[in-house]
């Protein structure tokens, strides 16, 4: 049997625990409430009484429910449905043929021709689970893409490289004078010896 003490503390984590998983605009709803019970009853007051109030707030929220971008599309999922949930436990049901169509046009703009093809295909119906499945498959697609892509940029990059690095020896090679320092005998020259002097090979010739 639990002791006073540990009443007490064990009613602060609950409290603690409810209050963590609020935002900020509701956790000003119960600066007053003192304990978890008085807590969770006044959010329920507020956001599962099954008033015309909260029905209004929850429709709204579906119907202007935007996906942001960049984000992953299983929490765009799991957001949605959360909602549609939150509905249905006020009693209010949301057709199927409506759940597909609001899903879609909650997207982002990045999913353009994607919600051109579902709105505007040739099919008479388009189907929650349609939906969703081709949204996932397309996630998955697009990432399989991005990762290909990237893999080759790196492959191709290395042969380029080492062909650069190959060229500036040669060319370091080519340029390479061993006699750069050397003078000439004959001449007076720099950058040549008296076995490569054209003016003493021209001369010979003319002799």
């Amino acid at each position: 049997m639990l002791t006073d003490y540990e009443w007490e503390e064990l009613e602060e984590k609950a409290q603690s625990a409810i209050e963590l998983c609020l935002a900020p605009h509701l956790l000003q709803e119960v600066l007053d409430k003192t304990t978890a019970v008085d807590l969770w009853a006044r959010l329920e007051e507020l956001y599962m009484t099954k008033s015309l109030a909260n029905k209004i707030r929850l429709k709204e929220r579906l119907y202007t429910y935007r996906m942001a971008e960049c984000t992953p599309i299983k929490k765009h999922l799991n957001d949605f449905n959360l909602i549609i949930v939150d509905l249905e436990s006020l009693d209010v049901k949301v057709e199927d043929e409506d759940k597909p169509i609001l899903l879609v046009v909650s997207l982002s703009s990045s999913y353009k021709h994607f919600k051109e093809i579902m709105l505007y295909s040739n099919s008479d119906t388009i189907s929650f689970e349609d939906v969703k499945s081709n949204l996932l498959s397309k996630e998955n697609f697009d990432h399989d893409i991005y990762t290909d892509s990237a893999a080759g940029l790196v492959v191709r990059g290395r042969p380029t490289e080492k062909v650069r690095n190959s060229g500036r020896r040669k060319n370091r090679s080519k340029s390479k004078n061993p006699y750069a320092s050397k003078t000439c005998n004959f001449c007076g020259k720099l950058g040549h010896i008296i076995a490569n002097c054209w003016k003493l090979k021209n001369k010979k010739e003319k002799e």
